[in-house]
């Protein structure tokens, strides 16, 4: 539980990736996404691949991994907030609509 996040709710961005790229398997997609926008956000990934879950209607990311990155001059953290989890402001997952 201390190392994943899972939402049923994800960016509405993502959503459309998924639903766009709805021939592949939702993790492929769900992870291209992910590390496309991380890297484009400055990022370094390392070679690592992002571990991004789709399971059913849940979206399970590795909150240790997204915590390791150095993103520019930053290390980034997760924020929470009632309802939704935010990073980089630029991701924004939760239970509402």
């Amino acid at each position: 539980m201390d190392q994943y996040i899972v939402c049923a709710r994800a960016d509405p961005r993502i959503e459309s990736h998924l639903k766009a790229n709805a021939g592949r398997p939702a993790d492929l997609a769900f992870a291209g996404f992910m590390e496309k926008e991380l890297r484009d956000a400055g990022c370094v990934m390392d070679g690592k691949t992002v571990p991004a879950y789709v399971n059913g209607i849940f979206f399970s990311l590795d909150a240790r991994f997204l915590q390791s990155l150095a993103c520019g001059e930053a290390h980034p953290r997760l924020q929470f907030q009632p309802e939704r989890m935010t990073f980089l402001d630029r991701f924004i997952f939760g239970t509402d609509d």
